[in-house]
């Protein structure tokens, strides 16, 4: 291909003295003429001015002379980086050192020697081809910070001559910018990245050092002292919405060999950085031995990860789902294990992190549904009724666009329907990008998928995201329930997530669910199935299997009589109570009273709730104190007799509703589980 050649603008006002420039140069050089420095800047201004790679002017002309036109073309930002020789007329000393001092780079003088004029015009013009790569080798083009080889350049001099000051290297992050990069044009990902190089700008004084690199990373090199100093700018940048969420982390590496190259330096401050890149409460870390070591652990199992998947040695295990009321078993989730030959068991909270940092989490996603597909169709060719298997997928996963394709071929291919395989996202999923996940939640769900939310309760706009995104079922995140399932604001949550999904008509998986007691309270709530320790571990394929082949029924602790809440039951009317007994007994423990001294005796026991009737014989107002102030307030229901119900004086009704005896006791189940679910506790 023929090279483009360089624009050369001879500017006079003699006709004959252009033409002779122009055969010296023509073979060379496309060439560009003006008659006086007017017409000269018009062209310029109104064409391509980086066309323009350099300009022979003529100090005498009309209308508009050399000296003016070359003040013009310095005082312009776009124009002064092209150079200009001077070629009067005729020689005169002052006007050359006077055309020098303006700006001009050179002058030719009469008569022209074609050989001299070629060798200065090519050396100029190399010349600014030069300062134009040592400019762009320098600065970073979109932001105009030091490139990173600069940088490097810039803090060893500094280094170097200032052995006995202390220094550290300050380097940012945007939180998830490659993933806003992706659903964004590049114009907008430019914009990001100008806006933090000015508040990076603004933020640093003349001594310190910035630098760009890649994409969306910065480096600052700055005195041990003033770090301290500007610390709370870096905090409070940390919380500025640069565009559209995007958040800045920060990492220092304080500098205590400064022998070390200068990129392992900064290595190290964005070490610092990515630690704490997905902790929205942290904005800075220090870098220290505990993160070099764990950057050594993560680059052995990087180092693992595509052998391992080509080995097999990631295995498929099966933790069992059970409906909450029956016990029988609904289905199961698929966790991934990883037994490597030489690091031994990692366990998912170690590696999964860093395969979605190094975007390795797709292939193992993907993964993991072939292999779940695979032993699905397996069990249904041994016979077995399958039930759904619920895989992962994580946030990197939404935003690979053939996501679902690739889903609903797997399952086509091994000869399955959608419902045999559920697919859970996290919440913290949409969090990032909420209108693209929203569209890719409803793609799957339009293919037939079943869409779990995964942790929810977790993040911080969950109930807003549930007014926007359709889903199928919840995963209750069961951290909100601990060791101690007495405490109301705990059990309020939980109730409240199971009523907000019941209103949505959205199934609710308890997951997590480690003890009896917390079992027990997701039941009384309404949660219509329970994962957890509580009934089974995560299961390897065959022992699963057993579970398929025997129809899996739990054996639940309110099977046998234990846990059951005690519920007191204190009325006059004897067949009243035989008829409340035969309607609760097989939930609830019954213990019964016909007077308000029996009652309160009862109360000294664990009860759950009272239901008690309003002419009970016997000092009342002891009895309600009793209910009140006990070590847990004991929720009531009072039972009036039917003629009284319509004229009753509300303020002597005892507890927090009421009924009447003939009001159908099949309802008293339900009133007693809300009662005990909201009820104030202590």
């Amino acid at each position: 291909m023929e090279n483009i050649k360089k624009r050369i603008m001879i500017v006079d006002d003699n006709s004959l003295n252009r033409e002779m420039l122009h055969e010296i140069l023509s073979d060379t050089y496309d060439i560009i003429e003006a008659e006086n420095g007017q017409v000269a800047l018009d062209i310029l201004e109104d064409g391509n001015m980086s066309d323009i790679d350099l300009i022979m002017l003529d100090l005498s002309m009309p209308v508009m002379d050399g000296f003016s036109c070359l003040k013009h073309i310095k005082n312009n930002e776009m124009l002064r980086f092209i150079p200009v020789i001077v070629v009067p007329q005729r020689s005169n000393r002052d006007n050359e050192i006077k055309a020098l001092k303006m700006g001009a780079m050179d002058f030719i003088s009469k008569p022209y020697i074609p050989e001299i004029v070629k060798h200065r015009v090519d050396n100029i013009i190399k010349l600014r081809e030069d300062v134009a790569f040592a400019h762009q080798y320098r600065y970073d083009q979109l932001t105009g910070m030091y490139t990173c080889k600069y940088f490097f350049y810039e803090v060893r001099k500094c280094l170097d001559a200032t052995p006995d000051i202390e220094y550290n290297l300050v380097a940012s992050n945007i939180v998830n910018f490659n993933l806003y990069n992706e659903l964004v044009r590049y114009k907008k990902s430019n914009k990001t990245i100008e806006k933090m190089a000015d508040i990076l700008n603004g933020a640093m004084g003349e001594s310190e050092i910035c630098g760009r690199f890649g994409i969306d990373r910065f480096v600052v090199f700055i005195e041990r002292s003033k770090e301290e100093a500007i610390r709370e700018k870096f905090m409070n940048m940390g919380h500025i919405d640069i565009l559209r969420g995007q958040i800045v982390k920060w990492g220092i590496y304080e500098i205590d060999d400064k022998s070390l190259d200068i990129d392992i330096m900064c290595n190290r401050a964005f070490m610092a950085a990515d630690s704490i890149k997905k902790t929205y409460n942290e904005d800075i870390a220090v870098y220290d031995d505990e993160l070099k070591n764990k950057r050594l652990r993560e680059n052995s199992i990087t180092e693992c990860m595509e052998d391992a998947i080509c080995n097999e040695q990631f295995d498929i295990v099966y933790q069992p789902i059970y409906e909450t009321d029956s016990g029988r078993m609904a289905g199961a989730e698929a966790l991934v294990r990883w037994n490597n030959p030489k690091l031994g068991c990692i366990a998912p909270a170690e590696f999964i992190p860093i395969f979605e940092k190094n975007g390795f989490i797709t292939n193992l996603d993907k993964y993991v549904v072939e292999r779940v597909c695979n032993q699905l169709s397996k069990w249904k060719d041994g016979g077995l009724n399958l039930l759904p298997v619920s895989v992962n997928l994580s946030r990197a996963d939404l935003y690979s666009k053939d996501i679902t394709e690739y889903i609903v071929n797997c399952v086509h291919n091994y000869d399955l329907t959608v419902s045999d395989l559920c697919v859970e996202i996290t919440e913290s999923a949409y969090m990032d990008y909420p209108s693209y996940i929203i569209n890719i939640v409803e793609k799957m769900r339009k293919s037939g998928l079943i869409v779990e939310l995964d942790d929810f309760g977790s993040g911080y706009s969950s109930l807003n995201m549930l007014n926007e995104i359709s889903v199928d079922i919840l995963k209750m995140d069961m951290k909100f329930i601990n060791s101690d399932t007495q405490r109301k604001a705990q059990h309020r949550i939980v109730q409240i997530i199971a009523r907000l999904a019941k209103c949505m008509n959205l199934k609710i998986v308890a997951e997590g669910v480690e003890t009896k007691e917390q079992l027990m309270q997701v039941r009384s709530v309404g949660c219509d199935y329970v994962q957890g320790y509580v009934f089974s571990k995560p299961l390897p394929a065959d022992e699963f299997e057993k579970l398929l082949k025997g129809n899996h029924i739990i054996k639940r602790p309110w099977d046998n009589g234990e846990y059951k809440p005690a519920i007191l039951v204190a009325d006059v009317d004897v067949e009243y109570v035989k008829r409340v007994k035969s309607a609760l007994e097989e939930d609830f423990e019954i213990i019964s009273a016909v007077n308000c001294q029996d009652a309160e005796d009862c109360l000294n026991k664990k009860v759950s709730a009272a239901i008690i009737g309003v002419d009970l014989p016997g000092d009342k107002e002891s009895l309600r104190k009793k209910l009140d102030q006990g070590e847990v307030r004991i929720p009531a229901i009072s039972v009036l007799p039917f003629e009284a119900v319509a004229d009753y004086p509300l303020d002597r009704i005892l507890g927090d509703d009421y009924v009447c005896r003939k009001h159908p006791v099949s309802d008293l189940k339900k009133r007693i589980v809300d009662l005990i679910s909201t009820v104030e506790r202590t």
